[in-house]
């Protein structure tokens, strides 16, 4: 495949903040089969474009785009641990910071009902908490 009509298509994707075989179709003037291919490469290469499961094409590029590559990789352990019946939370957790879906603090006191250390009574405890963009509510 011609390298300068991939980048020209990356461009493009980027530009219309949009990924559709008709959009490459039409403005690089290719057929079908040719602008599903470069779309197929975008998504095998690149974090921008993924593939949804009914065949059409997401644009994702930027934050979100992190935020799914991050959750893709410790999914991927996850998997992996799931396949070897081998589910160890340390390394799990271990997974998590290091795909910076959460973070390992100490803790004084308390930091609220819903964290595991709400239940100890000696302080200090380390405490893992989501963190960043992994947060959904906002709270830790």
């Amino acid at each position: 495949m011609d390298e300068e009509l991939f980048h020209r298509a990356m461009e493009l994707v980027h530009q219309h903040r949009a990924a559709s075989v008709a959009l490459i179709q039409r403005h690089l003037c290719i057929g079908w089969q040719a602008a599903e291919a470069l779309l197929a490469r975008m998504a095998a290469e690149t974090m921008a474009v993924r593939k949804m499961q009914n065949g059409l094409y997401l644009y994702i590029h930027g934050p979100i785009g992190a935020e799914l590559a991050r959750l893709n990789g410790f999914a991927q352990e996850v998997l992996a641990a799931l396949t070897e019946d081998c589910i160890d939370a340390a390394h799990l957790r271990a997974s998590a910071i290091r795909y910076g879906l959460a973070a390992e603090t100490t803790v004084s006191a308390r930091c609220g009902d819903q964290c595991a250390c709400a239940t100890l009574f000696e302080f200090p405890v380390r405490c893992f908490r989501a963190s960043g963009a992994a947060l959904s509510s906002g709270e830790p």
